[in-house]
C-alpha cells in the first residue's frame, strides 16, 4: 500500500457534515435577512440546504444555482455549491465558487479551507497549503484545516511538517480518527513503524464507535 493513497485526500465528508450541522443557523440568519437578500433567493438557498441534509445533492445544486441567479451575493451558497462540485470531481468549478465566496467575504476561513481541498484534487499542493495557511490564520481552532494542510505537506514529502499539523489537529479534536490514521502513515513514511502502530490502533478504535 502506498502511504500517499492514505493521506493525499481531503475531508469532503467532514465538509458536508459542517454544512449539515450549521444548516439550522444559516436558515435562521438568512430568514432574518430575507428582506435584504430577496425572499425568493433565500427560499431556494434554504431548500438547497435541506436537500443536502436529505442527501439529495443534485437537487441541492439546482437550488443553489437558482438562488445565485436571483441574488449573486449569497456567500454560503457559493461555498455549499463549491463543496457539491468537489464531491462531483469538478475541482475547477469548485475553485471558481470558493474564489467568488472569498471575493465577497475575504475573512471566510471555511472558503479558504475548501478551496485548498479543491486544489488538492488538482495536486496543486503549494497553492493548497497557502489556502490552508490563510484558513488557519482566520480560524486557528479549526482541526480539519490543520489535518488538510498536513495532507498537502505529506504529498510534498514533508513528513515532519505533516506530523506537526496532525499533532495540532489532534490537540484541537482528540477523537479525530482520520488524523490518527494519516499521522500513522506519515510516521511510517519516516520509517517509524513503532510510532505508527498506536495511531493506527486508536484510529481503528474510533472508527468502530
Amino acid at each position: 500500500m502506498h502511504t500517499s493513497d492514505v493521506v493525499c485526500k481531503f475531508d469532503v465528508v467532514r465538509n458536508m457534515a459542517t454544512i449539515k450541522s450549521t444548516a439550522i443557523l444559516l436558515t435562521i440568519l438568512l430568514s432574518v435577512a430575507a428582506q435584504v437578500l430577496g425572499q425568493t433567493a433565500v427560499d431556494f438557498y434554504n431548500r438547497g440546504v435541506t436537500e443536502i441534509m436529505n442527501n439529495r445533492l443534485d437537487d441541492a445544486m439546482a437550488d443553489f444555482d437558482r438562488a445565485l441567479s436571483l441574488d449573486p451575493k449569497i456567500v454560503e451558497a457559493y461555498v455549499n455549491r463549491g463543496t457539491l462540485k468537489q464531491s462531483k470531481k469538478d475541482p475547477d468549478g469548485a475553485i471558481a465558487d470558493f474564489t467568488r465566496a472569498i471575493e465577497l467575504n475575504p475573512k471566510d476561513a471555511g472558503a479558504y479551507n475548501c478551496r485548498g481541498n479543491a486544489k488538492m484534487m488538482k495536486e496543486n499542493f503549494d497553492a493548497a497549503i497557502r489556502d490552508y495557511d490563510r484558513a488557519i490564520e482566520l480560524a486557528p481552532e479549526t482541526a480539519n484545516a490543520y489535518s488538510n494542510r498536513a495532507g498537502a505537506k505529506f504529498c510534498k514529502k514533508d513528513f515532519d511538517g505533516a506530523i506537526a499539523d496532525f499533532n495540532r489537529a489532534l490537540e484541537l479534536e482528540p477523537n479525530y480518527a482520520n488524523a490518527y490514521k494519516n499521522r500513522a502513515a506519515a510516521k511510517e513514511a519516516k520509517g517509524d513503524a513503532d510510532g505508527a502502530r498506536p495511531d493506527r490502533a486508536r484510529a481503528k478504535e474510533l472508527d468502530g464507535k
